[in-house]
């Protein structure tokens, strides 16, 4: 209340609770705020006051850091970025705020400190020197914005990727980028793996197919962060020349699959690597994968859906046009119409069998009967609705109803991570 006011009494008495040490820190903390609010030429004098003997404790850093949140009325930067530089040195919230202040008012020459900047302890004091970076870039930054990848915290690396990301749209920084980052790739290992997630990403953004046959390498890593983003970027980047060693690696696997041999601690993340490869021969109608791809299409109850799937829309790909082709007809009819009770069919197995008949061009009058007493039997909210309308629009031309707006849950990402685990129909 009294920052609002900001009289002359006011400022005195904010000052006043500032220094009391026998305050209580959240009194102090907001006195400091006040203060900053206030726009007081003596803030800077206070500040300097208070840390004139050395290191200040906690709290006292934190009132420090509020007093210099904005930039000095009389343009005095020297005396408050050589304030600001001291708290930087200190641990926890104190260094954050400090850092955040300097950066805000005296960017250039704190952009110059990136030596300790982006080295610090604390993750956020990291994350504002790579947001300046990003907003103040050039050659030498996008430089030291990919040095940054190699941050220890994923949620910094994934941030600073999307701002690198940002800067590829300047034809100037994106040479720098795919060099930097084609660089980082080839120089990953088991002992600094997390390297190679967001710089394999950006290379994939890039197009940078040159990365495919070290993305093949990382299929058998142990870090989910690493070979299951290796497996989007093969599917994203689409190097055909590598496909029969991805098939190879497959084909290894995929007897462990039914028989549960799958290490337990990455096993979720080995079906959801495998997702991408499957899709990936769909995309390239990869037809030497049909062994493999068949193995999953068949129900194996120890076999997750999702891969399942995956596979089943694989060879919707593969078999596009194939409408005589009798033995996957029949494969593909038995899962849409299984309904065992240990377990049934997933509806979004079923959906996948659907598509893949409809791409076929299977017309079949028994079939059509089928496909369209399932449209009407399926509940609104189930993925084998959808799959139903599109079979049926592509085989007979009818109409595809108007979508909703109920979100329905996606579930685990199958094909694309999701920043949110809902979609819209």
């Amino acid at each position: 209340c009294l920052s609002e006011v900001a009289t002359n009494d006011d400022v005195e008495l904010l000052k006043g609770y500032v220094i009391d040490t026998r305050a209580s820190a959240s009194s102090r903390v907001a006195a400091a705020k006040g203060l900053a609010n206030a726009v007081d030429t003596s803030s800077l004098e206070l500040a300097s006051s208070l840390v004139a003997d050395g290191s200040p404790d906690p709290v006292t850093g934190l009132v420090v850091g509020w007093l210099i949140r904005n930039p000095p009325e009389d343009g005095n930067l020297e005396q408050q970025a050589a304030i600001a530089r001291a708290l930087i040195d200190q641990d926890g919230p104190t260094s954050i705020l400090a850092a955040r202040a300097w950066l805000s008012w005296d960017t250039e020459k704190a952009l110059a400190v990136g030596d300790v900047l982006m080295k610090h302890a604390e993750s956020d004091v990291r994350l504002a020197f790579a947001e300046k970076l990003s907003v103040n870039i050039n050659e030498a930054r996008v430089n030291e914005l990919v040095d940054m990848l190699d941050d220890v915290d994923p949620r910094n690396r994934k941030q600073i990727r999307i701002w690198l990301e940002a800067a590829c749209e300047n034809e100037t920084l994106a040479p720098i980028v795919r060099e930097r980052v084609i660089s980082l790739i080839a120089s990953v290992s088991k002992d600094n793996w997390w390297i190679g997630e967001q710089a394999i990403y950006l290379a994939a953004k890039l197009d940078e197919k040159s990365i495919t046959p070290n993305l093949v390498k990382f299929l058998s890593g142990t870090r989910p962060e690493l070979f299951v983003t290796a497996a989007w970027a093969l599917r994203k980047l689409d190097d055909r020349e590598q496909l029969p060693q991805v098939l190879a690696y497959c084909t290894k696997w995929a007897p462990h699959f039914p028989k549960e041999e799958l290490p337990r601690d990455i096993e979720h993340e080995i079906n959801e690597q495998m997702a991408h490869l499957f899709q990936w021969f769909g995309i390239a109608k990869y037809a030497e994968a049909t062994k493999v791809l068949e193995t999953f299409v068949k129900k194996n109850g120890n076999v997750r859906f999702r891969i399942r799937a995956s596979a089943t829309w694989a060879m919707a790909q593969i078999l596009e046009g194939d409408s005589d082709n009798q033995r996957w007809i029949k494969i593909l009819v038995d899962r849409l119409n299984d309904d065992a009770p240990m377990p049934p069919e997933s509806p979004l197995v079923k959906r996948m069998a659907v598509i893949a008949l409809a791409k076929m061009g299977v017309d079949d009058d028994k079939i059509e009967r089928n496909i369209r007493e399932l449209q009407v039997s399926t509940p609104e909210y189930s993925v084998l609705k959808d799959g139903c309308h599109w079979a049926l629009n592509k085989l007979y031309g009818d109409p595809i109803p108007p979508t909703s707006d109920q979100l329905v849950d996606s579930g685990p990402w199958l094909l694309e991570p999701l920043e949110d685990r809902t979609r819209q129909r």
